[in-house]
């Protein structure tokens, strides 16, 4: 988890935002064949 949220901040992405965004989609059925969609650098900053 820290790294990913480090990776966030490397992106130039708010890392809480980030985060509150992809556990949002997984509770709301995101498609687990879009999976990369929840990494951070596919995040607008």
């Amino acid at each position: 988890m820290a790294t990913l949220l480090q990776t966030a901040k490397i992106n130039n992405v708010d890392p809480f935002a980030w985060l509150t965004l992809t556990l949002q989609r997984i509770a709301n059925g995101w498609p687990s064949n879009e999976i990369d969609a929840f990494m951070p650098w596919n995040q607008a900053a």
